[in-house]
């Protein structure tokens, strides 16, 4: 049993449930042994091979080929282009085209596990559905991988690093590639017979390594219960399905707050729990016999919703390892637009259909050939001027091209923060349908400790540092954890047409000598296209204080002939400001500090700063940072001209 530092055992006790942490302990003391699996038997193999005959259909079995040419006629040549670069070994993972067969050069074990859930050979079997002359080639190249991956791996010797939950994504997308590729009808016998036995296996890994033993279970737990269940489906053990039944609805009551936000702070794995909760729901409906998870779906799918940018992006707040289920259609990893179209295809609810927003792909798959119609006959709605999740710590403010979202809630998994941020108060803000004002995304895991920390890190997002401090204390070794220490106080929004308003704070500075709390007040005037970020600091004495600014555009001190006009008109909101002392952005937007001289002299600082578009990558990206000594109480206000 590993012993935990005490710091971090203090932080848990400090911002974790009593509950959480009194089971926790509990079930430390006692421990969990893990029983060696015993060896599948043939008559158990040949049960499990015959029920894959008979699987309940995840997927439509309807033909899809005329509606794609009709509907997605650009989609319908690139599943054959892409299909075709994996039959010839090439595979995408995190964005990146790799060789199915090469070497990963990273440490982060995230890498081989996604190779290893095979998304790809789900992508490839539905191409196959639609280009009848790809079937008898992705037949054989599924066969071929699962049989490699079953001489290097056997059953019921998994390897140390095997986490279960990649053994539950895994199983999902063999059992999707197996039926989108014809069914197990369509495959050799002794290869259904070996990997009927394989999946077995799988199940009663799962059963027996739960990911039950943290202080607060979160989506690991979800989808061990979820692959449990469609291999309980699939190979018809109705002892599994009703213990994944009741884990599934249990999990989905701990995790999704009633708001429809899932509980662990990062918009990313609210996305990768929607799915997870979709297929259980559909898998279950299939087999006739549904889950009563409708109500949590539908909440979920309006968070997606409401946190929407005008991009079809979500804000990116917390954590995102890009962690999708049946990707069939490839997506840019902060894409939700899809998932707010099929919410509103499953549940025929008009509230969820946006302007101009086409039907999507997955529906199709999921749905239907119908779903298309069900969809287009679906009156849109506009997006709410202004939205605020509680639970989820997402508020939103909106105005034509326009989309601020403030970060104010909870660290997530009941204060412990395993995929949390630093971000309290931090800004993520659009203008002209793009982003201005950005979250810096992830990074990686565990191949660099000290990157991990980085973007985790207050600094790296578009709030304010106080000397020199994390919001919450980050502790060596612990990469997914982050206990709450920065407690946001309720937010305060009002919508008054013209001009709207949020007011949040939180108190992770208290535990500083001056006892400091940060207050963030943002109001968009609409009309002026003029956003004020109005930072108050309370306490004692000094401190220093640093506001920092991530930007998607190149930045330049000084405006413009078209900025500076767009000044002079916005003299009565913002009075005279000297275009020399402007930030100007991309062309397009500006940064100006308003009324320094009072609280102090802040010096201005333009400065690279890393951003992760996608899990694994990272490239430099302009950061404005405004830093100096002021006596609290100050009070610090910046226009953001849009």
């Amino acid at each position: 049993m590993s012993r935990i530092a005490p710091d971090y055992a203090l932080a848990l006790l400090r911002a974790a449930a009593p509950r959480d942490l009194t089971r926790a302990a509990w079930k430390r003391a006692l421990g969990k042994p893990r029983p060696r699996l015993s060896p599948i038997t043939d008559r158990e193999r040949a049960r499990a091979a015959s029920a894959l005959v008979y699987a309940p259909l995840l997927f439509t079995d309807q033909p899809l080929g005329a509606i794609y040419r009709e509907r997605f006629p650009r989609a319908f040549g690139r599943m054959r282009r892409r299909a075709e670069r994996i039959l010839d070994g090439e595979v995408e993972i995190f964005g990146r085209a790799l060789r199915i067969d090469a070497p990963l050069a990273s440490a982060d074990p995230k890498w081989r596990w996604e190779r290893e859930r095979a998304g790809h050979l789900v992508e490839l079997a539905a191409a196959s559905r639609l280009h009848p002359a790809l079937a008898d080639p992705a037949r054989a190249l599924i066969r071929t991988q699962l049989e490699r991956f079953l001489d290097e791996n056997p059953p019921g010797e998994e390897r140390a690093d095997t986490s279960p939950l990649e053994v539950a994504v895994r199983a999902i997308h063999w059992l999707s590639a197996i039926e989108l590729a014809g069914g197990a009808r369509a495959f050799a016998p002794r290869f259904i017979s070996r990997l009927a036995g394989a999946l077995l296996a799988s199940g009663r890994f799962l059963l027996t390594h739960l990911e039950d033993g943290g202080v607060a279970p979160a989506n690991h737990l979800l989808g061990n219960w979820v692959g449990l269940h469609q291999l309980a489906l699939a190979l018809d053990e109705p002892g599994w399905r009703e213990l994944a039944r009741a884990g599934i609805l249990r999990e989905a009551a701990r995790q999704v707050g009633d708001d429809g936000a899932h509980f662990e702070a990062s918009t990313a794995y609210h996305r990768f729990a929607l799915e997870l909760l979709l297929i259980a729901h559909l898998g279950a409906r299939s087999a006739g016999a549904p889950l009563a998870l409708g109500p949590t779906l539908l909440g979920m799918f309006h968070f997606c919703r409401g946190v929407l940018a005008p991009d079809g992006s979500d804000p990116g707040f917390g954590d995102s390892d890009d962690a999708r289920l049946l990707p069939i259609v490839p997506r840019p990893p902060r894409d939700r637009a899809y998932l707010v179209a099929l919410g509103a295809a499953l549940f025929r609810d008009p509230s969820l259909k946006r302007r101009r927003a086409p039907a999507c792909e997955e529906a199709l798959w999921l749905l239907g050939p119908e779903t298309v119609r069900i969809y287009d006959e679906l009156p849109a709605s506009i997006e709410a001027a202004s939205a605020s999740f509680r639970q989820g710590g997402v508020h939103v403010l909106r105005a034509r091209g326009i989309y601020v979202a403030l970060r104010s809630g909870p660290y997530g998994q009941h204060g412990v923060g395993g995929h949390a941020h630093n971000d309290q108060l931090a800004l993520v803000v659009h203008t002209g349908g793009r982003p201005l004002i950005i979250d810096p995304g992830t990074g990686g895991y565990t191949g660099d400790a000290l990157g991990r920390d980085r973007f985790r890190g207050t600094a790296a997002h578009a709030t304010a540092v106080v000397d020199g401090a994390e919001q919450s204390p980050m502790f060596a070794g612990r990469p997914f954890a982050l206990p709450e220490r920065a407690r946001a106080l309720p937010v305060v929004i009002e919508d008054r047409g013209d001009r709207a308003w949020m007011i949040a704070a939180h108190d992770g500075y208290l535990r500083l000598p001056g006892r400091v709390r940060h207050e963030r007040r943002v109001t968009l005037h609409r009309a002026a296209r003029l956003l004020f970020v109005e930072d108050r600091f309370t306490g004692r004495g000094e401190a220093a204080i640093e506001l920092r600014f991530p930007l998607l555009d190149e930045a330049r001190l000084g405006a413009g002939a078209k900025l500076t006009a767009r000044l002079r008109a916005l003299a009565p909101f913002v009075g005279a400001i000297d275009p020399a002392r402007v930030v100007e952005i991309g062309g397009r937007a500006a940064l100006a500090l308003l009324e320094d001289r009072p609280v102090g002299p802040l010096a201005l600082r333009i400065q690279d700063a890393p951003y992760s578009p996608s899990y694994g990558t990272v490239e430099p990206r302009p950061l404005v940072a405004w830093a100096g000594r002021l006596t609290l109480p100050s009070t610090v206000r910046v226009a953001v001209v849009l």
